[in-house]
């Protein structure tokens, strides 16, 4: 790992745990609750089965189903790396859910969800997965238009799943 990665990283991971600190304090609840309504705000008819449809892509049958395309198919190699890193999303998710023991929020849930909200298992696999296909594309892909439209549908993952699992009522902001 160079340097620069490793700066990266460490910042990250305290930008992480103060936001953790943060939503687990109580503080957050204004920005929260004002997340939440906002998208409620938008068309129920246009937003309900769009923000239904998006919130599989961080669903574990659909990122083992991701995962086992990229290793078998794709990557070869590199499978094996994304399923340990993947595994290890897992496992570390399921940590930090107890170490922070945040509730789900108390509004209506469109979707089953269990266990604690924080951090979001849906958001952690979106960006883990999706980051790495991003960087697989990026480095290993030579045409321009299959690097950026696979890039481009990466980054509306990254940023539609965790959203979405706001609007379902199962995530906080």
């Amino acid at each position: 790992m160079k340097k620069r990665e490793g700066i990266i990283i460490g910042i990250g991971m305290i930008l992480f745990i103060l936001i953790g600190i943060w939503a687990t304090s109580g503080n957050s609840v204004y920005f929260d609750s004002s997340v939440y309504n906002i998208l409620h705000m938008l068309p129920e008819n246009i937003c309900k089965p769009f923000f239904m449809f998006i919130t599989r892509f961080g669903n574990t049958d659909i990122s083992i189903l991701i995962i086992a395309i990229l290793t078998f198919a794709l990557i070869k190699k590199d499978g094996l790396t994304i399923a340990g890193v993947s595994i290890l999303d897992i496992a570390l998710n399921q940590s930090l859910k107890f170490i922070f023991r945040r509730e789900r929020p108390n509004v209506q849930h469109l979707v089953h969800a269990s266990g604690y909200s924080f951090p979001s298992g849906h958001t952690m696999i979106a960006i883990m997965l999706y980051g790495y296909m991003i960087y697989y594309l990026h480095t290993q892909i030579e045409n321009k238009m299959i690097k950026y439209i696979g890039s481009s549908i990466c980054i509306f993952l990254m940023i539609f799943v965790p959203i979405s699992r706001i609007y379902v009522g199962v995530h906080y902001a």
